[in-house]
């Protein structure tokens, strides 16, 4: 009997200390959480945060990517109209002056060019 009072001893003795980790180990666990969901939200905010900062930098380079595309467009715009201005002006010229006028221009020209020596 006595031997029987000092194995239930030691099965209560050995009941106590797997009680004592269970409890620490539910209040682990719940530490456990909390911290994984204060975590969670303070990476929450930082995707947020550098998200937002992600989103202002595409916009910058978008309004800054629509204003050298309208500049580009306004200078081959420039060019163009002036290409076309020059050939209009050839092509109206090209009509007006003959043979005839062109051989007066030039005998025109070398009687200056005679008359300045």
């Amino acid at each position: 009997m006595i031997k029987a009072q000092q194995e239930r001893d030691a099965a209560m003795k050995k009941l106590q200390e797997v009680e004592g980790r269970l409890a620490m180990l539910d209040t682990e666990v719940a530490s456990l959480k909390e911290k994984s969901a204060a975590d969670a939200e303070t990476e929450k905010a930082r995707i947020a945060a550098q998200t937002e900062v992600d989103i202002a930098k595409m916009r910058e380079q978008a309004q800054n990517e629509i204003a050298r595309a309208g500049q580009q467009a306004r200078a081959e715009l420039r060019r163009f109209s002036a290409e076309e201005s020059i050939r209009l002006a050839e092509g109206m010229l090209r009509q007006q002056v003959s043979s005839d006028t062109d051989s007066k221009l030039v005998k025109t020209g070398i009687d200056k060019l005679g008359g300045l020596n």
